[in-house]
C-alpha cells in the first residue's frame, strides 16, 4: 500500500480526491491536514471530518487543522463558487469525529521530518525540520520533491 497524507482545503473538488484516498485499497491514508482555502477554515475542517465518516473510516484517519490564514496575502473566500459550506450548501450534519489537538504543521514535521526515517536519508529529514519556516518554504518543497 502507498502511504499518503492529504493536505487540503476540503471543498467540493478536493472532497472527490479525498474520497479516492479513503476508499482505494492501494492507498494507506495516514492523515489529513487542512489548510486555509476557499471557504471558512472551520468549515473546511468539518468537511474533512464528515468526508472521513461518510467513507466509513470515522475514527481511523486523523484530521489536523493547520494554518487558518494565508501566509502571503489577505484571505479571499470563494463561497460564491462552492457555497458557504464548501459543498454547494448541502447542509451536511456535523461529524462525530473531531480534529486532533496537534497542529497540522507540527504533525507534518513530526511524520515527515523525523531524522533517521527508514526510507529517507537522515540529512534530508534533518533539513526538513531545520528549514521549516515561511521564507524557505517554497525552496524546501522544491528540494524535498526533487
Amino acid at each position: 500500500m502507498t502511504p499518503l497524507i492529504v493536505d487540503t482545503d476540503t471543498v467540493d473538488d478536493d472532497v472527490f480526491s479525498l474520497l479516492l484516498a479513503l476508499l482505494d485499497p492501494r492507498a494507506k491514508l495516514e492523515a489529513i491536514t487542512i489548510v486555509c482555502g476557499n471557504v471558512g477554515f472551520e468549515q473546511e475542517v468539518e468537511n474533512a471530518l464528515y468526508t472521513v465518516e461518510m467513507a466509513g473510516r470515522g475514527g481511523e484517519v486523523p484530521v489536523y487543522a493547520g494554518c487558518a490564514d494565508p501566509l502571503c496575502a489577505e484571505w479571499v473566500g470563494a463561497e460564491y463558487v462552492h457555497g458557504q459550506d464548501g459543498m454547494g450548501d448541502s447542509g451536511f450534519p456535523q461529524a462525530l469525529q473531531r480534529a486532533e489537538a496537534e497542529n497540522a504543521v507540527d504533525e507534518l514535521v513530526h511524520r515527515v521530518g523525523e531524522p533517521g526515517g527508514a526510507d529517507d536519508p537522515p540529512e534530508r529529514n534533518a533539513r526538513i525540520v531545520t528549514d521549516f519556516d515561511t521564507e524557505g518554504f517554497f525552496e524546501l518543497m522544491v528540494s524535498t520533491l526533487s
